[in-house]
């Protein structure tokens, strides 16, 4: 994950009507607390994201099809990493795929500027760039949206994924899956095997 790019506080809404002139995608990151217990700290700062491989790409692509194709007619959508999801006030993150259910996301006009904001479930291929943000900071924030029912992680180089399942209000189940697993989730009900999700053609 590249530098600091905007150097002024923003808006989620101004935020999406944002054209950065580099090229680049963005992802708006609000400040963190300075003491234990205290409020977060209103920042709304742009963050580069760096480019990925293109294995990762066509990983992201295979989960972005299997998903797709499994909840198809179930009432949800499924939106890969050209969707802004809120997760906190002040804060804006593109998942690699999101799986949308609540009728308030399914709700839009063709040509709205709009967040996201209840999905049932998210999905982050690594990568060695963002591979420390998304299993710590993204992560606490995915936990902190109380639609989400499963959050998922896909290693494309180890070819393994973890999952962490909504228990309860607080509460989650993690489980780590060995190369050739098959993935299991509850929410979504769907199994997706490794040779789909792997697969090179």
């Amino acid at each position: 994950m590249a530098s600091l790019a905007q150097p002024l506080p923003m808006s989620v809404e101004e935020f999406l009507r944002w054209e950065p002139e580099d090229g680049l995608r963005y992802e708006l990151e609000s400040g963190v607390p300075k003491l234990a217990g205290e409020p977060l700290v209103r920042d709304g700062r742009t963050v580069a994201m760096a480019g990925g491989t293109t294995w990762h790409a066509k990983v992201s692509g295979n989960l972005l099809v299997a998903l797709t194709t499994r909840l198809r007619g179930r009432g949800c959508i499924t939106i890969g990493s050209d969707a802004v999801l809120q997760t906190r006030e002040d804060t804006a993150r593109l998942p690699d795929i999101g799986v949308y259910c609540d009728p308030r996301d399914l709700d839009f006009r063709d040509d709205e500027y709009r967040a996201l904001r209840f999905p049932l479930a998210v999905f982050e291929v690594l990568s060695p760039s963002t591979r420390a943000s998304d299993l710590s900071r993204k992560l606490a924030e995915y936990k902190e949206i109380v639609s989400v029912r499963s959050i998922v992680y896909v290693d494309p180089v180890p070819r393994t994924f973890e999952t962490w399942e909504r228990l309860g209000e607080r509460e989650w189940h993690n489980e780590s899956f060995l190369p050739g697993a098959t993935l299991r989730l509850t929410g979504p009900p769907l199994e997706i095997s490794s040779q789909e999700i792997f697969a090179r053609d």
